[in-house]
């Protein structure tokens, strides 16, 4: 029984890395995203 609470807690452990990671990388994504457009669009604007 011990294991198998060990076992399920490893995993929602694994599964809110899993979920920070994700927002972590969406949020860092749009952050690029939101830094390269304001660099190249000025640029595609003007030409």
């Amino acid at each position: 029984i011990v294991e198998g609470l060990a076992q399920q807690q490893q995993l929602s452990i694994k599964f809110e890395i899993k979920s920070y990671t994700l927002f972590y990388l969406t949020s860092s994504n749009n952050w690029l995203k939101n830094k390269v457009g304001r660099t190249i669009y000025p640029t595609v604007n003007i030409s």
